[in-house]
């Protein structure tokens, strides 16, 4: 999971990589190969939550129910993978109070709480129109027994959320006064995750959300691989999916999360399953500078299709839940947490 050659000169390594990601839409099983063999710093970025040299957090997104049902969820999760689940993350929509018993819980059975803060208007926040709110909620996670990961507004580049997110220099803006109510309050045990579409960064459209480095401790993207499902192109790769936003990061320098991704059962009794399995092979073999990745464990709709339903389920298959549990004992996510 680690280094490579490190380039003589940042405008070297700056060209290298703009040409890898032109690579990368072209054709991704080339570009992977283009990025494993030029674009590794020396040594990958460190932080809070960073895992151990040669390994990446292992997490999911589980359905939302009452304390029994998740419980159960997580106790089978945990059982399958042998222990090996690092990141459970949860989902919350803006105006809800967080944290809940859930983060408290995930703490004390070893696992990382992920918080997904939905989305308000951008000028909205910055007006102070949620001052009271957002500072309340610093002070409920200052009072977590234990660090946390936070991203606020996932996808904000995405067209859906444009009512929302109003700009990037509004997005900017607000993410950077959510955070000073964080700090004014000493709520320190907070790792900033900032997250984009995959697919932004394949079209140009998602670094000009960057709220800066100063801003961001982890990059994060979302992507999943829609083959089958109707008008969603041909099937992709964890490696294709991830492969600009990869790139792009590893000019950043900060730790990369894969903070949401999936694959849809074909016709191909073996194809999810085969999908799953090459996640931790692309982490160990081209891609390292992933340092954790989370699966939507349950069916998701579409912002553009009200109508469509999918299965990311990890148990739309016995092939498929095989084949997470046996990544998960893999060393790149076994040792990682």
């Amino acid at each position: 999971m680690r280094p490579n050659r490190q380039f003589r000169s940042l405008a070297v390594r700056i060209a290298a990589l703009a040409v890898v990601a032109a690579l990368l839409v072209a054709s991704g099983s080339v570009a992977s190969a283009a990025l494993a063999g030029a674009a590794h710093p020396a040594a990958l970025p460190t932080g809070r939550l960073v895992p151990p040299v040669g390994t990446s957090l292992l997490g999911a997104i589980v359905v939302k129910g009452n304390r029994t049902s998740e419980h159960a969820m997580w106790d089978g999760l945990e059982a399958g993978a042998g222990n090996n689940i690092d990141l459970a993350q949860v989902m919350y929509s803006w105006g809800q109070t967080l944290p809940s018993w859930r983060e408290s819980y995930h703490l004390r059975h070893g696992r990382i709480p992920m918080i997904s803060w939905g989305w308000a208007t951008s000028t909205d926040i910055t007006s102070g129109r949620y001052d009271s709110y957002i500072r309340r909620t610093a002070i409920g996670i200052k009072a977590l027994a234990g660090t946390i990961f936070l991203r606020w507004f996932w996808e904000m580049d995405g067209k859906a959320l444009a009512s929302y997110a109003v700009s990037p220099s509004a997005f900017k803006a607000a993410w950077a006064h959510i955070r000073a109510i964080f700090a004014s309050v000493g709520a320190t045990n907070v790792v900033w995750v900032w997250t984009p579409t995959a697919y932004g960064f394949d079209v140009g459209r998602a670094q000009q959300w960057y709220p800066g480095n100063n801003e961001v401790d982890w990059i994060g993207a979302n992507g999943f691989n829609w083959y089958p499902a109707p008008a969603r192109g041909s099937a992709k790769s964890f490696a294709q999916i991830f492969g600009t936003f990869y790139a792009w990061g590893l000019s950043v320098g900060k730790p990369m999360m894969v903070a949401a991704t999936g694959a849809l059962e074909t016709s191909d009794p073996l194809a999810k399953a085969s999908w799953i399995k090459n996640i931790a092979a692309t982490i160990r073999t081209t891609d390292p500078g992933i340092r954790a990745i989370c699966y939507l464990d349950h069916t998701s709709g579409a912002y553009d299709d009200p109508t469509l339903v999918v299965h990311w389920e990890l148990t739309t298959s016995i092939n498929a839940i095989n084949a997470w549990n046996s990544i998960a004992k893999q060393s790149v996510f076994a040792n990682a947490h």
